[in-house]
């Protein structure tokens, strides 16, 4: 059917691709074409991620973990004063939210994107984040995906509705590149950029999702993104209190997006990109002065809270301890998920080239450590902490997001334990039905909690 024969009643919706008319002779060169472009993507997000590590590593060499460091307060500000300067100067297009500038390439029908956006997120990424900004790496990994598979097709000279489709494909298998998540790259599009497709388009985008997480997992030297201990499953006696942690990551979700929406909208009336890099980047650095683990993605923050052996986040803080007692470490963790809504708000709207995914699970990371620390501490649960960080991750991206089977999957998959999949499941459902009914049923300041958090932004 034609898109002009077709009711959209959803405005966010991408139409359907004609691809599902092709012969079925043509169906190998597709299934190819959508594997190279997975393989390009995936290759593409692990240069990213190495960019990333390569600048912070170098930052961290001249820094002392025994102790406080000051020139965290700065060091995030001059990572986004390069962002903006290369963006602005160099690229001269909006690599922001890189979710949301794919769905307008689409929506607008306009699948010339240049060849320079294949690498141009991926630089400005690595200033961002390289330089302590404290966000994730995933939209502008969707953008560049979408880049290459858009520049795929026109090299092969393929129609527009082909090129709408392998734009589409292309998002996917950044995503699943970046996490080393084939099945988070295919619930990416169906369920974030909302793209209904028939069955051939969605073998195209599982072999392109494949192809990526598969090429960045041997990139990586075969590791998943995180690293869990081979504790337990919970058991189905737990099923109360994992509700409740659902809950919990739900409430939380509804506090994250509300400072994200209202924050992120005075942003934007900022006119002097520069004064907004530089006042954005001086309160990232005050927040990661406070609380080092904002540095960045914080995966390595996340590590130590799964692992939960020898666990220390006290490194490099004003907090420093050689042996911190579990009430020290639950007061710094609620001081970090009150104050990461902050930073990846500074980071995003502040002139940053980065995504939002990371830092939901980073934060539900930590508000499931403290929600197993507090009932250890005060009512001697026993809970195993790291499978609490675990469920608390698929909960704070199910509740910011909104996207709970992506969540669910696309976390079981980062740490290669799908045994787990059931309380995570029970948790990413339970933390986004707690942010529905609190957007249609309670209102702040005279308007509903804002639900336009369903991309990276």
């Amino acid at each position: 059917m034609s898109d002009s024969t077709q009711n959209y009643t959803d405005a966010n919706q991408i139409p359907d691709s004609r691809i599902s008319t092709l012969p079925p002779k043509a169906y190998p060169g597709l299934l190819a074409t959508c594997v190279a472009i997975g393989v390009a993507c995936g290759i593409a997000t692990f240069l990213i991620d190495k960019g990333i590590s390569l600048i912070s590593d170098s930052i961290h060499h001249f820094l002392k973990p025994e102790h406080f460091n000051i020139a965290f307060i700065f060091v995030p500000a001059v990572g986004m004063l390069l962002s903006v300067l290369y963006v602005n100067k160099m690229v001269k297009i909006n690599l922001s939210h890189g979710s949301e500038r794919v769905k307008e390439y689409l929506k607008t029908k306009d699948y010339n994107l240049p060849p320079r956006l294949m690498w141009a997120s991926g630089i400005g990424t690595s200033l961002t984040l390289g330089f302590g900004g404290s966000a994730g790496a995933e939209g502008p990994s969707a953008f560049t995906g979408a880049a290459i598979a858009g520049n795929f097709g026109r090299w092969l000279k393929m129609d527009n509705e082909s090129m709408r489709l392998l734009i589409g494909i292309g998002a996917g298998a950044g995503i699943a590149g970046i996490f080393r998540s084939p099945i988070g790259g295919v619930l990416f599009t169906l369920e974030v950029l909302r793209m209904p497709i028939t069955t051939l388009p969605v073998l195209g985008l599982i072999s392109a999702s494949l192809s990526a997480g598969l090429t960045a997992y041997i990139l990586n030297g075969s590791q998943y993104e995180v690293a869990i201990t081979n504790g337990p499953v919970p058991e189905l006696s737990q099923i109360p209190i994992i509700l409740l942690l659902g809950i919990v990551c739900g409430i939380y979700s509804v506090y994250y997006s509300g400072v994200m929406s209202k924050l992120g909208s005075k942003l934007n009336n900022w006119k002097n990109p520069w004064l907004k890099a530089l006042v954005c980047g001086l309160t990232i650095g005050v927040c990661i002065f406070l609380f080092p683990d904002l540095y960045s993605t914080g995966y390595s923050s996340l590590g130590k809270l799964l692992v939960s052996s020898n666990l220390n986040i006290t490194s490099y803080s004003l907090f420093h301890h050689d042996r911190p007692t579990p009430e020290l470490l639950a007061g710094i963790a609620l001081g970090i998920i009150i104050l990461k809504a902050l930073a990846v708000t500074a980071t995003n709207y502040g002139g940053g080239v980065s995504g939002n995914f990371a830092p939901a699970l980073f934060a539900g990371g930590f508000v499931g450590f403290l929600f197993a620390t507090l009932a250890n501490l005060w009512f001697d649960a026993g809970l195993d902490v790291g499978n609490f960080v675990y469920m608390g991750m698929a909960g704070g991206m199910s509740g910011i997001i909104k996207a709970p089977l992506m969540a669910m999957f696309l976390t079981t998959e980062m740490s290669g334990h799908s045994r787990f999949l059931w309380p995570l499941a029970v948790v990413s459902v339970i933390s986004w039905a707690t942010v529905l009914l609190f957007n249609n049923r309670f209102k702040f300041s005279g308007k509903r909690v804002s639900d336009d958090n369903t991309s990276d932004s």
